[in-house]
């Protein structure tokens, strides 16, 4: 983006330079010319705010898009959680101060939130440590280094949980301002896993696990089934393992060829690996795995899930559903879902 944002100012430089003279697009409506604005660059009273108005307005901007809720603070008068709002802004509405003088200068404003993260001191983590994202140490991201003198200070919540952070905290956020306020969008960030200090490692929180994704089991039995094949020996934890998450695999296949494929390689598992044949026997459970993940059969995925997340989607006022993306819903034979839950 950053490369072909600075060829595309290069080229306009350069055919303003060279006296090339270039037809501007027709549009059917204003360009956005947009501005991320932090509270503190806003105003902290009426006036301030107002002489930042002036300012944006002739630098020909016509979208403010103002940080309401950051990784700590909320910068609204929010009535939901007073203690969460930012000292400096409980005595003043920052969120109407903006929005009352954009729009007198024709300007639209779009709260921006950052999702899932919240500081430790915020307000969220303080009350519901609960709902934080957790490793398989059972740490929150506060647990990860930057380095060897810079820890990380902020803490991701876990999306998935419910009731959780998500229902219980950032939608109430969400449903408060666009219920009291004249904003002409929300603006998301943050709105992921905390892939940034520890991909994959998040969220192994009790609700997570519990409804984990289907591929998760299969992952963590062939890896419990490399090991066991690595170290041969007794089976002991790594089998019981194996077993354990053979059962979630077994809920989820649908009645066929491939179901009784998985069903005779768990049959066939030995309680111990010290011959060639029985190493063979974990490594054939390990290779059927890896088939269900890159060619998962019909019926592997519940299409129910994907009409449960369209509806509610649709009870939460959606505008519209985009679904990311095209290859998946081919991979995991989806669309007949799509076609039911987009036709109704």
């Amino acid at each position: 983006m950053r490369k072909s944002l600075c060829a595309m100012l290069l080229a306009a430089f350069v055919a303003c330079a060279t006296g090339v003279a270039q037809e501007a697009p027709s549009r059917s409506h204003p360009e956005l010319y947009g501005l991320w604005l932090h509270p503190g660059d806003a105003g902290r009273n009426q006036a301030e705010v107002a002489a930042f108005m002036d300012k944006a307005q002739d630098a020909h901007i016509n979208t403010i898009v103002l940080l309401v809720k950051s990784e700590i603070w909320l910068f609204y008068a929010s009535k939901l959680f007073p203690e969460d709002v930012d000292s400096e802004y409980r005595n003043f509405d920052l969120l109407r101060a903006v929005t009352i003088e954009a729009h007198k200068r024709g300007m639209k404003v779009h709260a921006w939130l950052v999702d899932f993260v919240e500081g430790r001191d915020g307000y969220a983590f303080k009350h519901h440590p609960e709902w934080a994202a957790i490793n398989p140490d059972g740490q929150t991201t506060a647990s990860e280094m930057l380095g060897p003198h810079r820890p990380y200070s902020d803490v991701w919540m876990c999306p998935a949980r419910r009731p959780g952070y998500t229902d219980q905290y950032l939608l109430p956020v969400i449903r408060e301002i666009v219920t009291n306020y004249d904003v002409d969008g929300i603006h998301h960030d943050y709105v992921r896993y905390p892939g940034d200090v520890n991909p994959d490692g998040y969220c192994f929180c009790d609700y997570c696990l519990e409804h984990i994704e289907m591929y998760d089991p299969i992952n963590k039995m062939n890896v419990a089934l490399e090991q066991w094949a690595a170290r041969q020996g007794d089976g002991g934890a790594e089998r019981a393992e194996v077993l354990r998450l053979a059962q979630t695999t077994l809920s989820q296949l649908p009645t066929g060829p491939r179901k009784s494929e998985f069903e005779q390689a768990l049959q066939s598992l030995p309680q111990t690996v010290h011959s060639e044949a029985e190493r063979q026997a974990v490594l054939s459970l390990q290779h059927i795995n890896e088939r269900l993940v890159g060619d998962p059969p019909p019926g592997f995925f519940p299409p129910e899930r994907l009409l449960e997340a369209i509806r509610a989607a649709r009870r939460n006022g959606a505008d519209g559903i985009v679904f990311f993306a095209g290859g998946s819903i081919q991979h995991t034979h989806l669309w007949e879902a799509v076609k039911e839950g987009f036709g109704r």
